[in-house]
C-alpha cells in the first residue's frame, strides 16, 4: 500500500476553496482504491508545518524536522498543491540528504494568474485602503515604477515555476492549454514533465432533469470577494442593464466574502441596484438548488469549480472567455455560454436571452446535467492512480 501525502496552505476544511475541496475528494477516493493519504499543511508565513490536519503544537513541525516525518511515515509519493503561488516547499525539499518519495506539483490556477491580477488599478486600491506608512509606501513606489515592478514580478513569478519543475517528477496542469504558457514563463519547453487531470465534480450526485422544475428566476454568483480576480465589480454592473432593462422579477444572489466585500457593496448601493443579495458565507448547494443562471466574471481561473457545480445542479453558466480551460468545461451555447472577455454588453445581452426563453435555458441545463459527467471523481481518480503507479 503506498502513502501520499498531500502538502498545501492551511488545515484542510473542504468548503474553505477549490483547492481544498479537491484535495479532500482525491484523498478520500484514493483510499477507497488503496493508498493511504496523509496531509501536511503549513500557515500563511509558512514558518512550520502541522500533520494530521491539527494545528496545535503536538503537532507542529518545525522545517527541520519535516525529512524525518515523511520518512517515518514511508511516504511514497508527495502532491504539492501549492506550486502555482509558493517554491518554499518545494526548496525545502531540495534540501533534504536524500529523497526517496516521487514528488507531483499541481498547478491549479493558469500560470497567467500574476500577470493577469497585478495590475495598476490593484495597486491604487492597496495603496488607499492598505494601513500602514511602510505598507503604503511600498505600494507608491510600485506605482510610480509600475512597468519595471511588472516585468520583475514576472520574472520572479518564471523563478517560481521553474523551480517547482524542476524539483518535480511530474506537474500537473488543469488543462493541457495550460502547458504552453508554463513554457512560455520557464522559457523551455515543459512538455516533458507535465501531464494533463482536470479537477472532479465536487458535489456528491449529480441532479437528474426533473430538478429543473424548481428552478426560480434567480442568477448565482459563488465566488471569494477578491475583485482583481474575480472581477465581481463587472458582474454588478452587467446586472445594472439587467434591471435598468426591466427585469425586475429576478434576483442575483452573491455567495462569498472576501477582502474586497465592503467594496462591493458600495458599489451596488452607488449602481442603486435593487435586487442584489449579498449572502456572505454559506453553503452554496441550496443556492444551487434554486438558481436558473450562474456568472463568472473572472479574470483569471485555474479551472473554476463553480462553474462544473453548476452544471451539475442544472444551472446554466456563463463566463467571460478570459482562461484557457473554460473550453475544456464549456461548449459554447451547448451546455453554457462564453463571452467574448470584457464584453459587459455581449453578457447582459446573453442573460436577457436566457432569462426571456425558458425552453433555451432548459436545454443548455439538460445538456450540462450530461457533459459534467465527463468529470465524475472515479473517471479523475483514474488519471491519478495511472500517473502515480507511472513514476
Amino acid at each position: 500500500m503506498k502513502t501520499i501525502c498531500f502538502v498545501s496552505l492551511g488545515d484542510l476544511v473542504a468548503t474553505k476553496g477549490g483547492i481544498h475541496r479537491v484535495t479532500n475528494c482525491l484523498m478520500s477516493e484514493l483510499e477507497k482504491t488503496g493508498y493511504r493519504c496523509i496531509y501536511l499543511f503549513y500557515p500563511l508565513d509558512e514558518s512550520c508545518y502541522y500533520t494530521n490536519n491539527v494545528e496545535d503544537e503536538v503537532h507542529r513541525l518545525s522545517t527541520g524536522q519535516v525529512e524525518d516525518y515523511l520518512n517515518r511515515e514511508k511516504v511514497d509519493v508527495v502532491v504539492y498543491q501549492q506550486a502555482i503561488c509558493s517554491m518554499s516547499f518545494t526548496k525545502l525539499i531540495s534540501s533534504f540528504k536524500s529523497r526517496r518519495f516521487k514528488y507531483i506539483s499541481v498547478f491549479h490556477s493558469s500560470p497567467t494568474i500574476y500577470e493577469k491580477t497585478f495590475t495598476l488599478q490593484r495597486l491604487w486600491y492597496n495603496f488607499l485602503n492598505q494601513g500602514g506608512f511602510l505598507t503604503k509606501v511600498s505600494n507608491f513606489v510600485r506605482i510610480l515604477a509600475y512597468p519595471l515592478w511588472k516585468r520583475r514580478l514576472i520574472q520572479g513569478t518564471g523563478k517560481m515555476f521553474a523551480t517547482n519543475y524542476d524539483t518535480s517528477d511530474k506537474c500537473v496542469m488543469l488543462s493541457a492549454k495550460d502547458i504552453p504558457m508554463l513554457s512560455h514563463y520557464i522559457k523551455r519547453d515543459v512538455s516533458d514533465k507535465c501531464v494533463t487531470i482536470h479537477n472532479p465534480l465536487t458535489f456528491d450526485r449529480i441532479e437528474t432533469a426533473e430538478c429543473l422544475s424548481c428552478k426560480r428566476k434567480n442568477v448565482l454568483i459563488v465566488s471569494r470577494l477578491n475583485n482583481f480576480e474575480k472581477r465581481i465589480g463587472k458582474a454588478l454592473k452587467i446586472w445594472k442593464k439587467i434591471e435598468a432593462d426591466g427585469f425586475n422579477d429576478w434576483n442575483l444572489y452573491i455567495v462569498g466574502w472576501g477582502l474586497q466585500e465592503n467594496m462591493l457593496h458600495n458599489l451596488a448601493q452607488k449602481l442603486k441596484l435593487k435586487n442584489v443579495h449579498f449572502e456572505g458565507r454559506k453553503p452554496s448547494e441550496p443556492y444551487y438548488r434554486d438558481a436558473s443562471i450562474f456568472m463568472m466574471t473572472s479574470a483569471v481561473e485555474g479551472w473554476g469549480l463553480t462553474l462544473t457545480e453548476s452544471m451539475q445542479t442544472g444551472v446554466v453558466p456563463i463566463a467571460f472567455d478570459s482562461y484557457p480551460a473554460l473550453h475544456d468545461i464549456i461548449t459554447d451555447r451547448y451546455d453554457g455560454c462564453i463571452i467574448p472577455d470584457n464584453n459587459l454588453e455581449a453578457y447582459a445581452d446573453c442573460m436577457e436571452e436566457l432569462m426571456r426563453n425558458r425552453e433555451e435555458r432548459e436545454r443548455i441545463a439538460k445538456n450540462g446535467l450530461v457533459s459534467c459527467r465527463r468529470f465524475e471523481i472515479n473517471k479523475i481518480v483514474e488519471q491519478w492512480v495511472k500517473l502515480i503507479e507511472s513514476l
